[in-house]
């Protein structure tokens, strides 16, 4: 089952749907069973008992006998009502008494209007005057005379007892509780487990990552539910990764980055002790001091810029035009591209708009494109193009340099990643432009990517979202 919010749903809807099917089952039953036990009883021999009750005690002797048949005969409905259709123990009769007793009494009243004799109770033949055929009925209306000559009528209901007066029974009671705890508790026992089983695993999970263990995953039987837990199991489990992976970046930044400061920090120091001891070569070494300040000071800007875009969020977007933008970065660098000998040449569509933090955005490209010319040979070309790929923008920077072995391509946006000879200290930098570019590009939701072109050189696409 795919939502846990169903699975909840469905669990208590079907408990709750046992346990109204088992207790009308059960209320029927006992219905049943109080119905079929007056299969035995004949009317005819309660009516002769009411009888000699009247005689012997009149109408206190006929309440203790309707007493004593409703405790014989809960089921049975048992009325003894007097010329005004009041029962002399005071019930209330049911409305198919009722009904009897009115049509009774109309047609008597219908008899008298006609000069005819009223319709009187049905006779009782004493037990050894009946005939094999005769057949009791509840249905009659039995007459009792009392020995003042008052008369009264009996009356009986068979179905005078409706399912709910069997919740009057205690036992009954007791029945449906039990059934009640019988269908819920294994139902809300297991519904139990499953949501609080995963939930324990994913809170020791949880006490793991915070406890430093940063390998800790919900794993896979938790992870391939397809409810809302596995989602959760699944998003934990991304959760740790992306922590995993940004704790390693950052610890090995930290070591590129004192890696990286040790050398010109060393060469600072040579270039002093060089300058303390004077001479003619003294303006020589405080001129690399200068530079190794500067190199310094850009290295630690480019580790700044890197932590910037790989920190917060982007805050506020504003609609970037990529082709302006594109020949502005391309105008700046044709200073050094004149320097070289190198020829931009620039392409594509017009009129692309991204919503996108500008300078980021800028400076990614600007990082791609002057790695370019960088290693461009003397007298080259870089080729800058602008197209649609399909739900996002591509901006493809592409030189014939001496690119990068095809194993090096998945770290080329590592921070101080360098390949080979082709990226040295002196050529290529510290190692951080690539890093920014792709920093920036997740930022934005992108992607970078680098392949080798065929006849040599490096192609590098940013995608940005469209």
């Amino acid at each position: 089952m795919k939502s846990l919010f169903l699975r909840i749903f469905l669990s208590f809807w079907i408990a709750m749907g046992l346990i109204l099917t088992g207790g009308m089952a059960i209320m029927g039953s006992v219905q049943s069973y109080r119905v079929k036990s007056l299969y035995e009883v004949n009317p005819d021999q309660l009516a002769r008992e009411a009888r000699q009750a009247a005689l012997s005690g009149g109408i206190p002797s006929l309440r203790e006998w309707l007493a004593a048949l409703h405790a014989r005969h809960p089921a049975l409905g048992a009325y003894i009502v007097d010329a005004d259709d009041r029962d002399i123990a005071g019930q209330t009769l049911s409305v198919l008494t009722a009904d009897r007793l009115r049509s009774y009494r109309a047609r008597n009243h219908w008899r008298a209007s006609l000069g005819l004799a009223p319709v009187g109770g049905t006779p009782v033949p004493p037990p050894e005057a009946t005939p094999p055929e005769y057949q009791p009925s509840w249905w009659n209306i039995r007459r009792l005379t009392l020995e003042d000559g008052r008369r009264f009528d009996l009356l009986f209901d068979p179905f005078a007892l409706s399912e709910l007066d069997v919740l009057d029974q205690p036992h009954v009671w007791w029945l449906l509780l039990l059934f009640c705890f019988a269908v819920s508790a294994p139902i809300c026992w297991l519904l139990a487990r499953t949501i609080s089983g995963p939930v324990g695993q994913l809170r020791d999970g949880v006490r793991r990552l915070a406890s430093g263990d940063l390998g800790v995953r919900a794993g896979k039987p938790l992870g391939r539910r397809r409810d809302e837990l596995g989602v959760l199991a699944r998003d934990f489990d991304a959760m740790a990764s992306r922590i995993h992976e940004l704790v390693a970046t950052k610890e090995r930044l930290l070591r590129d980055v004192s890696h990286e400061l040790r050398s010109p920090l060393a060469r600072l120091r040579v270039a002093l002790d060089l300058a303390r001891r004077g001479g003619p070569r003294l303006p020589t070494q405080l001129d690399r001091i200068e530079r190794e300040c500067e190199r310094l000071d850009a290295m630690i800007g480019q580790i700044l810029q890197v932590a910037r875009l790989r920190g917060k969020p982007i805050q506020a977007r504003e609609p970037v035009r990529l082709d302006d933008l594109v020949r502005e970065v391309v105008d700046n660098a044709r200073f050094e591209a004149q320097a070289k000998e190198v020829a931009v040449k620039v392409a594509g569509i017009e009129g692309a708009v991204v919503q996108a933090e500008r300078g980021a955005l800028a400076s990614a490209f600007d990082n791609v494109l002057r790695n370019a010319l960088r290693f461009s040979p003397r007298g080259g070309e870089v080729s800058v193009t602008l197209r649609d790929d399909g739900g996002a923008y591509a901006m493809e920077v592409a030189d014939r340099g001496p690119g990068v072995p095809a194993d090096a391509l998945p770290h080329l946006f590592e921070p101080f990643f360098r390949s080979g000879d082709a990226r040295d200290r002196e050529s290529g930098g510290a190692g951080l432009g690539l890093a920014i570019a792709a920093a920036a590009m997740h930022r934005h939701g992108g992607s970078v990517e680098a392949a080798l072109r065929e006849g040599g050189g490096l192609l590098v696409r940013l995608r940005v979202p469209a």
